[in-house]
């Protein structure tokens, strides 16, 4: 089950019902703008609709547009920018074209998102491990144990510096997606001594779920 990003308003959810050229078209110049915060916010929501998805993240579309979103995580940007750009990349996974992308990419996506994890605000810390999560998640469905490898050590990392309890219990559970029934990614956990980040989660009294959600994982661990 993958985790869908950001709050849906009655005049957004309207929107992914109109799929025309036209719309098409006012979506494309309104991402590639420079009036973006409205654009992502947008295509935040149109992104869980399967014919726009399809639209936007099929194999010849989908690398130069997912380039477009991962260049609003840059620094640089406003932290409303990053902060949405991360949620549209979440609800890549909403539809099986986006899921293909955010799989195919997954490798060069991982370590950016994880240095993101750093960043101050708790809405970007939520987004990324969102985006973690429901990558944890495409994995989970495959026998790739170096992505999983990869995957498990990006989050470890995470771990290490998110400070949000949301961001904190999306990390946990993604850690579980993977460790759960494979014993690859299990003994792969056990090595990078997961189960640190994770003990300190379970003392946690500030979000009841991220308690009961590492107590299970130290079980597993």
């Amino acid at each position: 089950m993958f985790v869908q990003n950001g709050s849906t308003c009655p005049c957004m959810s309207c929107i992914v019902h109109v799929v025309s050229p036209i719309y098409y078209s006012v979506l494309i110049v309104l991402v590639f703008s420079e009036q973006v915060f409205p654009a992502l916010d947008i295509m935040r929501v149109a992104l869980r609709n399967s014919k726009v998805n399809e639209y936007f993240c099929n194999i010849k579309e989908g690398p130069e547009f997912l380039q477009h979103l991962v260049k609003y995580l840059d620094t640089d940007q406003p932290v409303t920018n990053q902060m949405l750009a991360l949620r549209c990349i979440a609800n890549l996974s909403c539809q099986k074209n986006g899921e293909d992308l955010l799989l195919v990419n997954s490798e060069s996506l991982v370590p950016l998102i994880v240095s993101i994890c750093k960043h101050d605000n708790k809405n970007v810390q939520i987004g990324a491990s969102t985006v973690l999560m429901n990558i944890a998640v495409l994995l989970k469905r495959g026998d790739d144990v170096e992505s999983k490898s990869q995957l498990l050590s990006a989050l470890n990392t995470a771990a290490q510096d998110v400070v949000d309890t949301e961001a904190k219990f999306r990390l946990c559970v993604a850690i579980g997606t993977l460790i759960w029934k494979d014993d690859n990614s299990l003994a792969i956990a056990q090595s990078l001594e997961v189960s640190k980040p994770i003990n300190r989660w379970s003392l946690s009294k500030e979000l009841p779920k991220l308690q009961a959600c590492a107590l299970c994982l130290l079980k597993l661990l």
